[in-house]
């Protein structure tokens, strides 16, 4: 079993529509090219135009990389909820 550690960001300011993982936390493991793959999993597309907060739990992340990826454990180093 492949371990991953997350570390989620406390507060994060993006421009862009799609959110990655990439875009809202710190993802660290012995396999760089899985890191590589965790790190471009969309957790968020904004459909609207207006300048909004928006929470993301981690417990979102560590599904969306469960649904992807088998045989991962995952390891969460920082914040629960990211703003």
């Amino acid at each position: 079993m492949k371990i991953i550690y997350i570390k989620a960001l406390k507060k994060t300011s993006v421009t862009k529509k799609t959110i990655l993982i990439e875009d809202v936390a710190e993802v660290q493991g012995e396999e760089s090219y899985l890191v590589k793959k965790i790190n471009k999993l969309e957790v968020l597309k904004i459909k609207e135009d207006k300048n909004k907060n928006y929470l993301i739990s981690i417990i979102d992340i560590i599904k969306l990389i469960q649904i992807n990826f088998k045989n991962i454990s995952i390891s969460n180093m920082g914040e629960t909820d990211i703003i």
